[in-house]
């Protein structure tokens, strides 16, 4: 491929993104890191370049489209009921026979709501989490809740997740991911897109809100109602995006394409 020196060295910049993330953005990762790569996620998604390094790296006739699978907000929260919602995420929790938990509190009695489906081959079994494996704590309003031997949800095998029938797991195009919702503050709904810029722009190492007076930093920052591992419920939806990102099928190939073309270090 007749790459120019600029696309090639913005095409490693990209991998080298991705790789970051990868690495970084796994099992036990501090909200440090979170915050400190929050703007590699946000060049990545919400300005395009993941997607335009994509097109430059295969011919018109071998490329297609990015995609994901990631948990699906409404497979839990119908279109036209999100005023009847205080709190709701995506990002949950991963354990064996379950792939995926997503809190839903309603405004009327705040319960959580706790959806399970099935991984391949399994039935979904009662006893995959009993009063051994779950630890829940409630103060006030306050929900904490922490599963032995689980993972985050963003940690999945993508490839593996059955879609259907009545999966709360979606395969996305990438316009089709930042355009889906994954968190509900109070009523008002945030898509991956808003999020991803909002948590960037606001508490990323690019910029930083010194006031904390808005409503939306107010969302970034909350966790007086639920709180997963420790990380308030804005930095764990992140943090879950960034996640699967990196570790879609799209973005191995997109390694395996850059390792083909022999793109030289950067320096």
């Amino acid at each position: 491929m007749n790459l120019t020196a600029v696309q090639s060295r913005a095409i490693r910049i990209v991998d080298q993104g991705l790789t970051v993330l990868e690495k970084n953005w796994g099992r036990g990762t501090k909200p440090e890191a979170v915050y400190s790569m929050a703007a590699v996620l946000r060049d990545l998604l919400i300005h395009g370049s993941f997607s335009r390094a994509w097109g430059l790296v295969w011919e018109p006739g071998n490329r297609s489209k990015i995609t994901v699978v990631a948990p699906d907000l409404r497979a839990l929260v119908p279109e036209g009921r999100d005023d009847a919602v205080v709190f709701a995420q995506t990002a949950g929790f991963a354990v064996p026979g379950m792939h995926l938990w997503m809190p839903v509190g309603l405004s009327d009695a705040r319960p959580l709501h706790l959806s399970r489906i099935r991984s391949e081959g399994d039935r979904p079994q009662e006893s995959t989490v009993n009063a051994n494996q779950e630890r829940r704590g409630v103060v006030g309003d306050k929900f904490s809740l922490k599963l032995e031997g689980a993972i985050m949800s963003g940690l999945i095998d993508q490839e593996s997740v059955p879609l259907a029938p009545a999966s709360c797991y979606t395969r996305y195009t990438l316009q089709q991911f930042l355009a889906s919702p994954c968190l509900i503050h109070h009523g008002k709904l945030f898509t991956r897109r808003a999020l991803v810029a909002s948590f960037a722009n606001n508490l990323g190492p690019a910029h930083i809100d010194w006031d904390g007076n808005s409503s939306e930093y107010n969302m970034l920052t909350n966790n007086e109602w639920l709180e997963i591992t420790g990380r308030s419920p804005a930095l764990y939806e992140v943090l879950s995006i960034g996640q699967i990102l990196s570790r879609s099928m799209s973005a191995k190939l997109f390694h395996e394409r850059v390792a083909e073309l022999g793109l030289g270090p950067l320096r």
